[in-house]
């Protein structure tokens, strides 16, 4: 599920978090069934109940650093825009109609968000993520000095 976050260089233009309802509804469920969940706040990111899928597709496919683990009512104490479950096409099927704001199928990629149309002549960055943040700057410093 994904939320908005959109900035120029260090200023926010657009933010539009998910639903805290829906992101109750995923967190419990997630604790319920022992699951593990990626929730992605302005600044931060963590994962709930992480498991060997986690860490083969964020440390060792992605790169990603090793995550944060916090508890589903921890990792749900501030805004969320995306949260990341790993689930089944079954329980996908079985949770999703609980949450308003579901993309199903996306899996745990990040969908792109096309920046608002009222910021003309401004160069745009949007992630949907800080995941994807995280990641685009680690490297973005890795290839500029590649390709140097």
């Amino acid at each position: 599920m994904n939320g908005g976050y959109c900035f120029v260089g260090e200023e926010v233009i657009y933010k539009s978090a998910i639903p805290a309802a829906d992101v109750q509804t995923l967190a419990r469920i997630s604790s319920e069934q022992n699951f593990p969940c990626i929730f992605v706040g302005e600044h931060d990111i963590c994962v709930c109940q992480p498991d060997d899928m986690v860490k083969k597709i964020f440390n060792d496919y992605l790169k990603v650093d090793v995550l944060p683990v916090k508890t589903a009512e921890e990792a749900i104490r501030r805004e969320i825009f995306q949260m990341t479950p790993f689930i089944t096409l079954e329980q996908e099927k079985r949770f999703f109609p609980n949450c308003r704001t579901a993309n199903p199928g996306v899996g745990f990629l990040p969908l792109p968000i096309s920046p608002p149309k009222e910021i003309p002549n401004k160069r745009v960055s949007t992630k949907s993520s800080i995941t994807s943040v995280f990641a685009w700057k680690k490297q973005w410093h890795l290839a500029t000095e590649e390709t140097m």
